[in-house]
């Protein structure tokens, strides 16, 4: 069998979404890394930095559990 590249999709392309991880052939992972703003990047995503602690203002909750209740 013939050696795969992980790629990381960094937008949706095609079917793909944004964070999807997949194995291509080196000749396909070439074309899809290459260019001015790629799609892919190579690089399987580390499992510690994949999850959402909150601190980096994206996802998490919205900063909905930093707001306090309404008080009458």
């Amino acid at each position: 069998m013939a050696d795969k590249v992980t790629l990381k999709c960094t937008r949706t392309h095609g079917r793909w979404n944004k964070n999807d991880v997949a194995s291509f052939d080196p000749e396909k992972a070439k074309t899809l890394t290459g260019g001015k703003k790629p799609a892919w990047v190579q690089g399987e995503p580390d499992a510690a930095g994949e999850a959402d602690d909150g601190k980096d203002g994206k996802g998490g909750s919205g900063g909905a559990a930093k707001k306090a209740a309404p008080t009458a």
